[in-house]
């Protein structure tokens, strides 16, 4: 009984030691840094997330343009040019010319640091 409960308290003692020593190494390491180079890391981090966004909408855009002019060339093709496949080429071409233009845009945004 009474053992037990000491050795408890000094292995939560030891616990406790390397918790304040880890804690004060981060601490240290953390004042270790101006708040320019905090600043800087923030807006970098910011950006990186923001054109992250930028692409990830881009790809969606683009296959949801392309397949919609893929859809649109395919019916055009059904109805008036018997067939032909070079309508639902130009439909698809479109629809991803079309994205294609608006993520360059997006992206010039995040590039030179413009907001909408």
């Amino acid at each position: 009984g009474v053992t037990s409960g000491s050795k408890q308290k000094k292995k939560n003692e030891k616990i406790n030691n390397k918790l304040s020593i880890s804690s004060w190494h981060w601490r240290l390491l953390n004042m270790s840094t101006t708040p320019e180079d905090r600043l800087r890391e923030n807006i970098n981090r910011c950006l990186s997330d923001r054109l992250r966004e930028n692409i990830n909408r881009c790809l969606s855009d683009s296959l949801v343009k392309g397949v919609g002019g893929l859809v649109i060339g395919s019916v055009v093709t059904l109805l008036f040019f018997r067939r032909r496949i070079w309508p639902v080429w130009l439909g698809t071409g479109f629809g991803v010319g079309v994205a294609y233009r608006g993520c360059e845009k997006e992206l010039n945004d995040v590039k030179f640091g413009q907001r909408k």
